[in-house]
């Protein structure tokens, strides 16, 4: 009966682990896909949502949050109200466009090939105030007709509602 009872224990203890590794495995999963469809220009971009900061004066980079970009991926950076929002080069690998967006998201502002600073880090701001950032590989608003005055459409994957809330 002794070795009955410790094959049932370990049993139990063995489908609590798996239990726990799936949650860890499905919680963590999400944040390494991109998270939404982006339409800019000619692309349409694989993307992930991050909300910045509340402040100018925080030099985070949000691009750090993600994996690395690539030529069919971008970083969208929701903010909370309409500013003139830096980006900082800070722990970017690579050099990076920049397009600003507006309330509607509408293009206002772009900087093409962000180089890597050195310290002090530069900030790359826009002309207008803007709502959200988006960032992509260096060469796609070139490449993706990306030009001042264009909208941007997102499409939702998953029910994770809408970027206006």
């Amino acid at each position: 009966m002794s070795l009955r009872k410790d094959a049932y224990a370990g049993g139990i203890v063995i489908g609590v682990l798996l239990i726990v590794l799936f949650g860890v495995i499905y919680f963590f999963m999400p944040h390494n896909q991109p998270e939404m469809t982006m339409r800019l220009g000619d692309g349409v971009f694989k993307t992930w949502l991050v909300t910045g900061p509340t402040s100018k004066d925080d030099k985070t980079n949000r691009l750090a949050l993600v994996p690395k970009l690539d030529p069919v991926n971008a970083l969208l950076i929701k903010y909370d109200h309409n500013n003139r929002w830096p980006v900082y080069m800070k722990d970017v690998k690579e050099p990076i466009d920049i397009v600003w967006l507006d309330s509607k998201k509408e293009v206002v502002s772009i900087v093409k090939n962000a180089q890597l600073d050195a310290v002090p880090y530069k900030a790359h701001e826009p002309t207008q105030k803007a709502r959200y950032v988006v960032e992509l590989v260096a060469g796609t608003v070139d490449k993706k007709a990306i030009s001042p005055g264009q909208a941007a459409m997102f499409e939702f994957k998953n029910n994770q509602g809408s970027l206006d809330q």
